[in-house]
């Protein structure tokens, strides 16, 4: 048995194009969409077009991700009066216009995929964890908080979420991320997906990162409008797909401090810490 997993797509079509080719030049015997195929960047559309025809026509299955849930939750609860909240909304309000009707399948995607190989060893695949989606697993975490959002009843457990792959293995359970596919985090440019087999008894992973167009998808911020339409966060986005690092994170840091010193707007925050890296 074969299992490619592929995750945090974001909205960066040529990545997941590449991705795909490489998938099936290996000859998955099943394929999982891991959540975050939508929204942080500006070719979800489409995106999500490709992964609903291969589920269609080729059995692939998909968890939500939290942007996933976040478009949904954007998709029924239409902007406010706030303009901080309408900002740290708008890129994912954008993503909402340009899927339209193509919204309602996200609403049936599960939070889990449960699976086992052929020896009976029981797997499953979650964006985050079993405290939501929300909840990654990252190398600082503690062992008390990694017990708590590993679920107990399977042997091999793929995460996603924070961009970064990796394999661990904590006491009889092997641990997987599958990366990114559309922005990495980890310094690397290359899109990244799973590959799992069960051979010889037991489950073997690799970690595949695979080369893309990424000029391209860079341009695609521009193109489709996304930069000048969808908000500050646009412009950070487009900074982390560049130098493969989570800038989010940072960012954050960064306005809280400025917010303690009256230091105005999300927009303006964003503005000033993105020119550090100009």
């Amino acid at each position: 048995m074969r299992i490619a997993v592929l995750s945090d797509i974001h909205g960066n079509l040529p990545a997941l194009q590449s991705v795909i080719a490489d998938i099936d030049k290996w000859r998955a015997d099943r394929v999982i969409v891991n959540g975050d195929v939508v929204n942080r960047g500006p070719r979800s559309l489409e995106c999500l077009e490709i992964v609903l025809e291969r589920m269609s026509v080729h059995g692939w299955k998909a968890t939500k991700g939290n942007h996933e849930e976040f478009v949904l939750h954007c998709a029924e609860n239409p902007p406010g009066n706030s303009l901080q909240e309408n900002h740290l909304r708008q890129f994912t309000d954008w993503t909402v216009k340009q899927l339209g009707d193509l919204i309602e399948p996200i609403k049936e995607w599960p939070e889990y995929i449960d699976f086992e190989s052929p020896g009976g060893s029981p797997g499953q695949a979650r964006h985050g964890s079993i405290k939501g989606s929300r909840y990654g697993i990252y190398p600082d975490i503690s062992e008390q908080e990694l017990n708590e959002r590993l679920p107990d009843n399977c042997l091999l457990f793929v995460t996603s979420h924070t961009h970064s792959g990796f394999t661990w293995v904590h006491r009889n359970k092997l641990i997987l991320n599958s990366g990114s596919v559309g922005s990495p985090f980890d310094g690397n440019h290359k899109a990244s997906y799973l590959r799992i087999a069960w051979e010889k008894g037991q489950w073997q992973s690799e970690l595949v990162r695979v080369e893309y167009d990424t000029d391209k998808a860079r341009k695609d911020f521009a193109t489709t409008g996304f930069l000048e339409e969808a908000g500050p966060f646009s412009a950070l986005f487009l900074r982390e797909l560049i130098l493969a690092r989570h800038l989010t994170r940072e960012w954050k840091r960064y306005h809280a401090d400025s917010s303690k010193s009256g230091e105005g707007s999300v927009g303006n925050s964003i503005a000033r810490f993105l020119h550090q890296f100009e």
